[in-house]
């Protein structure tokens, strides 16, 4: 009796020291947590109106039956638009009105540009906090020829494609730097020659502008 009550101590004493090291080991074979999923991040917000002053210079050539004009020169005007946005995707529409102040004088023919502005749609991928972007549209500027014999303006209707980077400097004031090309095609002036002079005018230009966003 005696023997068997001495193996049944010794068996529950080894039960018992066992327990902690089973419980171990089903603590440690549970499956880890699954890992934490990262929310895509939110394209901050670039829509609504807004409206800007810009500043540039413009390289801007009369191709004229006697040879290039190059009148080039500083520029300055503002612009306002509205942007529409879809995620990351920034689309609208703008227009600008400004002056070209360019102007120079070559085979007795002077020529110089004035008012000009654009109508233009815009898109682009916002990629916090910068806003590249794509615009065309419509163009017109004012473009005058002077010679000895006489003078001849001509409001000039074209095209223009650009491209573009904008920067949040805070929430609602907005940099610019920007790159456009216009072409207004040819056109007859009448200096009170024997004939007209034809030129066509293109014009390479480089903004930098700073807008407020409503």
């Amino acid at each position: 009796m005696r023997t068997l009550k001495t193996t049944f101590l010794a068996s529950a004493a080894v039960l018992m020291l066992s327990a902690p090291v089973f419980a171990a080991d089903a603590v440690m074979e549970q499956p880890p947590a699954p890992a934490p999923v990262e929310a895509a991040p939110v394209a901050s917000d670039w829509s609504g109106a807004y409206l800007g002053a810009y500043g540039g210079y413009g390289w801007n050539k009369h191709k004229t039956d006697d040879g290039k004009i190059n009148a080039d020169g500083f520029k300055g005007g503002a612009y306002g638009g509205y942007n529409f946005q879809n995620g990351q995707f920034v689309y609208g529409g703008e227009a600008d009105l400004g002056y070209s102040g360019g102007d120079e004088t070559r085979n007795g023919i002077k020529a110089k540009q004035g008012v000009e502005g654009s109508v233009r749609a815009r898109a682009g991928i916002a990629l916090d906090p910068v806003l590249l972007y794509g615009t065309g549209g419509l163009a017109v500027t004012n473009s005058k020829l002077s010679a000895d014999t006489g003078s001849d303006s001509n409001t000039l209707l074209g095209w223009t494609v650009g491209a573009g980077a904008e920067a949040k400097i805070t929430n609602n004031i907005v940099g610019r730097v920007e790159y456009r090309y216009n072409d207004f095609g040819r056109k007859d002036y009448d200096l009170g020659g024997l004939s007209d002079v034809s030129s066509k005018l293109t014009t390479n230009e480089v903004r930098v502008g700073v807008g407020y966003k409503f």
